[in-house]
């Protein structure tokens, strides 16, 4: 029997009532809902406008259920361009998954033509560019059997489970190179009561004369950085914890670095004065515990800033009070340099004496200056100084 078919027209965010079929798991309390079989439409399903063509297949070699496949032919060479998403939330069809609490599990059948790396999550934002943690998947030729758990405590540092909007699959930009497609068929949920986990640890490594803000050595401190943007007036940046020596880079404090990818002002956007924002998670915020530090002048804050590309940006940093003020100071970046910051916390004597929230912000650049631009943060931390 067919199971359900879930689906999206990703700019429709209207609620509906589930329907359909489920099966459960023999021995268990777990329900396998299928959420894409692709027997009535592709329209649901969205892709990044650069990143190739995504069509039906009926060929029955590249079929694993029914009589249809979505044949995926990724052909950006933009790493950070080359993905589809497949919303949780179908007006068209008929349901919404978009409560992912009792989402234990993804699973998928994929074809692939040759040997591929894809990597797949879930994402939170329309047009997925708020994206979870990455699960990779080396593909070999032929049929592969892909699925990956869903880690609660590690995306509830960042974002809320319960406005989940579908799942993200991004192709290697190899793939785009050498004209590979892979199929997908068959994208199920494993749904089931939830363990409790241990909460996720926020750990910032400290002294008498030192407080770590971020130094991101854990990959999982992507997850405390969340992109924003301000009226609209630029794509959210990609940000992504990465080891510098993989990009010709060498970091100022461990291996790691924050890599933050930027783009231009979008087409029609007129307004001279439109930011671009990344925030630190309420959580992080917490384990920093800002009301300790009381003598603000004797305490610095640094960090270390590099910028790859041509695009020079003034960083702000930006302390919002929990009562809506703001205090801020900025650092200008330098091509193929890290350039360090160093200031007293007296600067942001408002925010010390009533947090809110911490982040960094840059005026949204012109788009003549290219397709995107990229820069690493680094050993974000408080010092004490004298």
């Amino acid at each position: 029997m067919k199971k359900v078919i879930a689906a999206i027209i990703a700019v429709i965010l209207l609620c509906a009532v589930p329907t359909g079929c489920a099966k459960q798991k023999q021995g268990t309390s777990d329900e396998v809902v299928q959420v894409y079989s692709f027997e009535k439409t592709i329209k649901p399903v969205c892709m990044h406008k650069q990143f190739g063509a995504l069509n039906l297949n009926d060929d029955p070699e590249y079929v694993s259920e029914g009589k249809q496949s979505l044949k995926i032919s990724p052909s950006c060479t933009i790493a950070d361009y080359n993905y589809i998403y497949l919303p949780f939330l179908s007006e068209y069809l008929g349901f919404d998954y978009t409560d992912a609490s009792k989402v234990k599990r993804v699973t998928a059948d994929i074809y692939a033509e040759s040997a591929a790396v894809i990597k797949m999550g879930m994402y939170f934002s329309e047009q997925a560019e708020l994206k979870g943690e990455a699960n990779v998947f080396n593909l070999k030729a032929g049929w592969n059997e892909v699925s990956f758990e869903l880690r609660h405590a590690i995306i509830a540092i960042q974002y809320d489970i319960t406005e989940c909007y579908g799942v993200y699959l991004i192709c290697d930009t190899a793939m785009s190179d050498q004209g590979v497609s892979i199929y997908l068929d068959d994208l199920s949920i494993v749904r089931g009561d939830i363990e409790e986990e241990a909460e996720l640890g926020i750990f910032l490594d400290s002294t008498a004369d030192y407080f770590e803000l971020a130094d991101f050595e854990h990959a999982y401190q992507q997850m405390l950085v969340t992109s924003e943007t301000q009226l609209g007036g630029a794509p959210l940046a990609s940000v992504s914890v990465v080891k510098t020596a993989d990009y010709g880079i060498t970091a100022p404090s461990g291996e790691r670095a924050l890599r933050i990818v930027t783009f231009p002002k979008s087409e029609g956007v007129t307004n001279p004065s439109t930011w671009t924002q990344i925030f630190f998670s309420d959580k992080w915020l917490q384990v920093l515990n800002p009301k300790r530090f009381t003598d603000l002048d004797k305490y610095h804050l640094k960090l270390s800033i590099y910028q790859q590309d041509d695009v020079k940006i003034g960083f702000e940093f930006n302390f919002y009070t929990s009562s809506g003020g703001m205090s801020w100071d900025q650092v200008v970046t330098e091509k193929g340099e890290w350039v360090e910051y160093d200031a007293p916390l007296s600067k942001f004597t408002a925010f010390f004496d009533d947090p809110g929230r911490f982040g960094f912000a840059w005026l949204d650049w012109d788009a003549k200056y290219g397709d995107s631009a990229v820069f690493y943060l680094d050993n974000v931390r408080i010092e004490r100084v004298g």
